[in-house]
């Protein structure tokens, strides 16, 4: 992307956001789905690292005219071969124990979909899942309703409590067990939001969630913030 863009105007790179996409979508499009899982139906049935999930998006809100951008709306084609990656018990980070059961993760730029929170989050003891505020609802939504697929309820355990810490809310899907506070959201914008008040993590994960290149210096500005925690 660096190279077309200096390519295209004979100069250095492009820092501002506005004027970047500005240059990039004023070219003729590539491809009709930019990489996303085109679908008009709001709902896409989809098979993830053995789990069948039924996922909410909105190609509408991908294509509204939301300045901060509105790439988190839609289920990109690389998220389910990331999350079938990342999750499967054969990979080197649960090889190495890198990731282990008692692991605490956080997700940047989860999108709308969650699903590398599902599959991931129920291996782990913690996985909270942010982006900016635009896409937590249906965010929480698929979390919760899908939540009993990747964490089965057992069927004799008692109900389940929802617990809120800070702007945190749970993404459970009924019952108890210990899934709905496993898998939790959080509003967090790369380049607005302090990460001070969180807390320590043993891993970060980001998927398929900088288009833009002058967000890559706030992305790594959060990454080093969280990782000084």
């Amino acid at each position: 992307m660096r190279s077309l863009i200096t390519e295209i105007l004979a100069t250095e790179p492009i820092l501002d956001p506005e004027e970047e996409a500005f240059v990039v979508f004023s070219q003729d499009i590539p491809s009709q789905s930019l990489g996303f899982i085109d679908s008009q139906d709001p709902t896409l049935e989809i098979t993830v690292a053995g789990h069948d999930l039924v996922i909410h998006h909105s190609k509408g809100l991908l294509t509204s005219n939301r300045s901060e951008g509105t790439t988190g709306a839609m289920v990109w084609k690389v998220t389910p071969l990331f999350a079938t990656w990342i999750s499967s018990p054969t990979n080197f980070l649960f090889t190495n124990q890198l990731i282990t059961p008692s692991s605490t993760i956080l997700e940047l730029g989860a999108g709308v979909s969650g699903i590398v929170a599902l599959c991931l989050g129920s291996r782990v003891a913690s996985y909270t899942a942010t982006d900016q505020d635009y896409v937590l609802k249906l965010l929480r939504q698929n979390i919760a309703e899908n939540l009993g697929t990747v964490i089965p309820v057992k069927k004799n355990s008692g109900r389940g409590s929802k617990k809120h810490q800070g702007h945190s809310k749970s993404g459970g899907g009924g019952g108890g067990g210990g899934g709905i506070d496993r898998i939790t959201t959080l509003e967090l914008d790369w380049e607005t939001d302090a990460t001070f008040h969180l807390n320590p993590v043993d891993m970060i994960v980001a998927c398929d969630c900088v288009y833009n290149e002058a967000l890559v210096e706030p992305l790594n500005a959060t990454c080093a913030a969280l990782s000084a925690t």
